[in-house]
């Protein structure tokens, strides 16, 4: 019963396309809040994953435009705990 009532493992814990807010505490090296669209997530996530995943991303700027592609190293908490605000391709 008690398997029934927590929430079920989300793994993958981000999709390529997916859009996320991080916190500055959220990312190595953050310089402020930021918002990432996942362009690349390494196979073996899940099986690094715990603590922080490393994620290839493009910063969303305010004006729609992206920003060039960078190298996040991510909570993995974090990312868990949020749904992407732009669920990417096959994110049920």
């Amino acid at each position: 019963m008690e398997a029934e009532r927590r929430p079920p493992a989300r793994w993958p814990v981000v999709r390529v396309g997916d859009v996320f807010t991080l916190r500055q505490a959220d990312y190595c090296y953050g310089r402020g809040d930021i918002r990432i669209r996942v362009t690349a997530v390494p196979a073996n996530a899940d099986l690094l994953a715990l603590e922080g995943v490393h994620l290839r991303a493009r910063a969303q700027r305010h004006d729609g435009t992206e920003g060039p592609e960078y190298f996040y190293l991510c909570r993995v908490r974090a990312l868990r705990e949020s749904l992407p605000e732009r669920p990417g391709p096959g994110r049920e």
